[in-house]
């Protein structure tokens, strides 16, 4: 990049180097403030102590005790039947859709586009195929981050040998790449509703709802709504722990007694039986029992981070008001060279500023954040949890 886009730059976002707040300073760079994600969380003191103390046993051969509470935990919580522990939300959506499509030939999931499950886990159905529809994209839609009713309705497939079956239609809450926005159980209410209409008009059985909740309790807070609220439609949903919640690894998935009866054969056949997980499930449990409410102060830390990049940084937030603890947001267009300001389309000039940008910020004042999001890899996500604190939030602020 060269000196006179650097100087551009600092210039232009120069009233932006002041605190949120008036009482903090500003720390010296003795750690990192990693903002890339929410996984990156350590385990604190208190979730190592339970660690310490779990009772463990082979969980393939069910005599865990401290998963079977974590299982049982999640399933009340949600306000289904059982539970099972995975070591990862990926084999949790993966073991979800087997389960709902046993016994098809054909099984076909419908999906978003733009979900986690069709990005970023490698088409992760399976044997079972995916159908992708378009998301609402518009932040000034009541259903944005959500599939289309009339799609959906149109998607699932009659009883045709030509074709696959319906096996599962699947909501990701909150929706990741189009700003962390969550779903609601109105919605929800809707899909079921017009689902089971639909599925009686072409003479199939009823469809299946799949939530992949990797951040599901972010959902929650910013909806006012309680778990099994949010879940009441949905017959199986996959609880991360780990993406704000502090706990190193694993998931939850919740559902039927026949639901998990299912999935946990397939979570067999994918090699996700662990023996004395307990270690895993006793981090899971605290998780769950002290991490989920404070999931608000990560909204309001990030919230705060928007309305200084938007007001007074000359920053743009693609996808509008930030809603949970996901932050989405473009750098002033009058960073990049004129002919690149309004192409929107992606250039190597243009994700080599970004780049620039990205690695000073890392650099000089120890903030890690990650980009190209969209946008031709123009949109950066800043994505705050309970280990950035209201100092860090200064720090991010005064180095961007």
């Amino acid at each position: 990049m060269s000196l006179c886009h650097h100087s551009r730059f600092r210039n232009l976002l120069h009233p932006i180097r002041r605190n949120l707040t008036q009482t903090s300073t500003t720390p010296q760079l003795s750690a990192t403030i990693d903002l890339r994600s929410d996984t990156v969380t350590l385990p604190s003191s208190a979730m190592l102590l339970a660690i310490n103390s779990a009772k463990l046993g082979d969980d393939v051969f069910g005599e865990d005790p401290t998963v079977d509470h974590l299982e049982r935990t999640a399933a009340q919580i949600f306000g289904k039947e059982k539970g099972l522990f995975l070591p990862s939300g990926t084999m949790a959506n993966l073991c979800a859709l087997t389960a709902h499509g046993a016994r098809q030939d054909a099984p076909e999931a419908i999906v978003g586009s733009g979900s986690h499950i069709n990005l970023y886990e490698g088409e992760g159905g399976g044997r079972t195929r995916l159908l992708q529809l378009v998301e609402a994209s518009s932040p000034d839609s009541a259903d944005f981050g959500a599939l289309d009713l009339d799609d959906v309705a149109d998607a699932l497939r009659a009883d045709d040998p030509h074709y696959p079956s319906s096996s599962a239609v699947v909501v990701e809450n909150t929706h990741n790449v189009l700003g962390g926005v969550p779903v609601g159980a109105e919605y929800m209410s809707r899909l079921r509703h017009m689902m089971d209409a639909v599925c009686a008009a072409k003479g199939i059985g009823r469809v299946p709802i799949h939530i992949d909740g990797a951040r599901i309790f972010h959902a929650c807070e910013a909806l006012g709504v309680p778990p099994a609220v949010l879940a009441e439609h949905a017959d199986s949903v996959s609880v991360c722990l780990s993406k704000g919640l502090g706990a190193p690894a694993g998931t939850v998935l919740v559902g039927s007694a026949e639901t998990i009866r299912l999935a946990g054969r397939a979570r067999k056949r994918f090699g996700g039986g662990m023996r004395q997980s307990g270690v895993l499930a006793a981090a899971g449990t605290y998780a769950l029992e002290n991490n989920t409410r404070r999931v608000a102060e990560d909204r309001e830390r990030a919230q705060r981070l928007a309305s200084v990049l938007e007001g007074e940084g000359g920053f743009s937030l693609p996808y509008g008001p930030v809603r949970t603890n996901l932050v989405f947001f473009c750098l002033p267009e009058a960073v990049f060279p004129e002919e690149l300001e309004n192409n929107w389309t992606g250039d190597e000039t243009a994700r080599s500023i970004i780049g620039s940008l990205l690695s000073d910020l890392k650099d000089r004042h120890g903030v890690l954040v990650g980009g190209g999001y969209g946008r031709g890899g123009r949109v950066i996500r800043a994505a705050f949890h309970m280990d950035v604190n209201d100092e860090g939030l200064d720090r991010t602020v005064e180095g961007l």
